[in-house]
């Protein structure tokens, strides 16, 4: 079988009774790049990721690099044209630049978590002016934290919200005495320069706790996940919610779901958006859940607990949200025993989180969008939301054919 990578855009309507599906390509389409691994969206901007790219080909601004890519997309017209290709000079093969993007505006960050061996975030800048009608990009920094090691993982995930950036890094130790507890790193820019201005770390820690594994950021707000946690027991994980108040970020929340077990991989996404988190626990009940939590007054509870519904698997693998509505991705198991990627879309509507729609359709046709694919990634902003597939991808009329 011919394997491709893709990601696939879902223009979601505010009344969301009519769904437009367009799909986006890189314009290298070889196979193996993991194209889609990371995705984001922000007002007409897009940026995916494709970590495992190793093509030396020159970019636009005539660079080469090595050690993976990032894609940025631009919709004119209700259709998406790549503007760009993101790399550094300084990558090497297997550094994973890709592995994690986020865009913010005409800011762009993405992760390249192997690179020197601690890992590293490239933050880019694109736009248009009347000297160049044609979209330009250019890198403007590269981070590092202050106290990175080898094996770090220092962008993992990466989530931008304006002029802060957070960065998860799953391997980073708070002392000497214990090592590889995970970390995430708070970045502002002050209109000149990014600097390091906090380094988050949990209340209760142990060894791999998976702290950082996935990071998200609102303005003030940031949440954390940490989904090999013990707390109610074996991996069965936990978020953090850290807020900034007079300049300081702290901890205000460790949440917990209600029915916390055991194995539930508890905190393997999160999502925040103004006074709503959102959690997913993709192997709560051997087929995953997703837990909204709402801030009230200075505590963060738990509101609702999101399920499938029909017959998925890791529902909750990875989620977003923005105001009112909600995407949450999940895999399910197709007649020949492998593994689909889908999505569902659900809008908050008197106190209830109610499935609006899913992607794909249910439907009897092997051949779908969305056959043989995983869901790996996925982002919303404004009621455009983006669903990647990294994987085995099957469709009849558009294949890739193996040298």
């Amino acid at each position: 079988m011919h394997k491709i990578l893709f990601l696939i855009i879902l223009l979601v309507e505010e009344i969301l009774t009519t769904t437009k599906r367009m799909e986006v390509f890189s314009e290298n389409k070889e196979i193996h790049n993991n194209f889609g691994v990371g995705v984001s969206i922000s007002g007409n901007f897009a940026v995916i990721g494709s970590p495992w790219e190793e093509d030396e080909t020159e970019n636009e601004a005539g660079e080469k690099g090595v050690g993976g890519r990032a894609y940025v997309f631009l919709r004119q017209d209700s259709h998406w044209k790549q503007i760009g290709t993101l790399f550094s000079n300084s990558t090497e093969k297997g550094d994973d630049f890709g592995a994690s993007v986020s865009v913010s505006g005409n800011r762009t960050v993405v992760g390249a978590p192997i690179h020197n061996l601690t890992g590293a975030v490239f933050v880019f800048c694109f736009g248009a002016d009347d000297q160049s009608p044609v979209p330009w990009i250019k890198q403007t920094y590269k981070l590092v934290p202050e106290d990175a090691e080898a094996g770090d993982q220092f962008g993992i995930d990466v989530s931008l919200s304006g002029n802060t950036l957070l960065v998860g890094s799953l391997f980073s130790a708070s002392t000497e005495s214990q090592m590889q507890v995970g970390s995430a790193y708070v970045f502002s820019f002050d209109g000149s320069t990014w600097t390091q201005s906090a380094k988050l770390l949990p209340s209760y820690s142990t060894l791999f706790d998976g702290f950082g594994t996935a990071v998200s950021i609102s303005n003030s707000v940031a949440i954390v996940g940490a989904p090999q946690c013990d707390e109610n027991g074996v991996d069965s994980g936990a978020a953090f919610i850290f807020e900034l108040t007079d300049s300081v970020w702290t901890q205000s929340a460790m949440l917990l779901p209600n029915d916390s077990e055991s194995g539930d991989h508890f905190g393997n996404s999160v999502s925040v958006s103004g006074n709503l988190a959102l959690v997913g626990a993709p192997w709560n009940d051997e087929v995953g859940a997703v837990y909204v939590f709402s801030r009230v007054g200075s505590s963060w509870v738990q509101t609702h607990k999101i399920l499938p519904g029909d017959s998925v698997d890791f529902f909750g693998v990875t989620v977003s949200i923005n105001g009112r509505y909600a995407v949450i991705g999940a895999y399910e198991i197709r007649p020949d025993s492998s593994l689909s990627g889908c999505a569902f879309i659900f809008h908050f509507v008197n106190d209830n989180w109610i499935l609006v729609s899913r992607m794909p359709k249910i439907t009897d046709d092997d051949d779908d969008d969305f056959s043989y694919s995983h869901l790996h990634d996925i982002s919303l902003y404004e009621g455009v939301d983006l669903v990647d597939g990294p994987f085995e991808f099957k469709r009849l009329d558009q294949k890739l054919e193996d040298d």
